[in-house]
């Protein structure tokens, strides 16, 4: 092909050659630039925004852990009403971090306005109330796991067990084990009553995993870790943080 046009432009006289080549040449240039800027956007799509969006129930500790790592500081919260959000630096680079309200009713359109801005997700958990409050967990975790948007950019998850200073608290590995299992009986649950309804499957349900098999963290294309920490301090046992900072130093 390339032979072919170049013998063809050899019988052509030097003006319209030079025409012709530059024309060539500008043909080339845009073609190149158009397929820079189609890789751009898909990147951009993929990669999303530079938030690190801080989820999970009520009283897990959300905004004990915001204000921990953003300004030093306990603080006395109530029942969270709205997003709080601020920039601090991990590893010689800003990082922005959002704490989402954890009451139901607020949370949904919470994780809405930000779902398309966000690169990470850190779910707390409260370990010394997870066996009571495991099905709500699991349940806003699949929720989480189940969105298109987190799957089609495989947004990495730091499930964070707080409040281990307590006694009692379970454990990370502990509760990765309890929360595999609930999320087994979650997603049974939810397919269930999708079928009862005549309503059409969410491809989410094959991405959590086999349905012949029992859910386990490793079926799912997004990176999940599970650490132990306490947010809240005081004079005799500061906060343990390391392993979040740690985490949130490497996305």
């Amino acid at each position: 092909m390339d032979k072919l046009l170049f013998s063809l432009l050899d019988k052509l006289p030097p003006s319209v050659v030079d025409n012709q080549t530059s024309m060539i040449t500008i043909g080339t240039t845009l073609l190149v630039l158009l397929l820079t800027l189609v890789y751009f956007v898909f990147i951009s799509k993929r990669r999303g925004g530079d938030r690190i969006a801080i989820v999970g129930l009520s009283e897990s500790g959300k905004t004990v852990l915001f204000s921990q790592l953003v300004g030093r500081r306990n603080v006395t919260t109530l029942t969270s009403m709205r997003e709080n959000e601020a920039t601090f630096k991990v590893a010689g680079k800003p990082i922005t971090l959002v704490d989402l309200p954890g009451y139901e009713r607020l949370r949904v359109k919470s994780w809405e306005d930000i779902r398309d801005k966000t690169k990470a997700i850190v779910f707390l958990i409260d370990s010394h109330q997870v066996t009571a409050n495991l099905r709500d967990v699991a349940d806003y975790l699949f929720s989480i796991m189940t969105d298109k948007l987190v799957r089609s950019r495989r947004l990495p998850i730091l499930i964070a067990c707080n409040k281990q200073d307590k006694l009692k608290s379970k454990a990370a590995k502990v509760i990765k084990s309890l929360l595999e299992k609930e999320l087994s009986a979650v997603r049974e649950t939810r397919l269930a009553a999708l079928d009862s309804t005549d309503g059409e499957r969410d491809e989410g349900y094959e991405t959590l995993g086999s349905m012949d098999k029992d859910f386990t963290f490793d079926d799912i294309r997004n990176r999940v870790d599970f650490v132990d920490c306490t947010a809240l301090s005081d004079d005799t046992s500061p906060a343990q943080l390391e392993s979040v900072i740690d985490w949130l130093g490497k996305i």
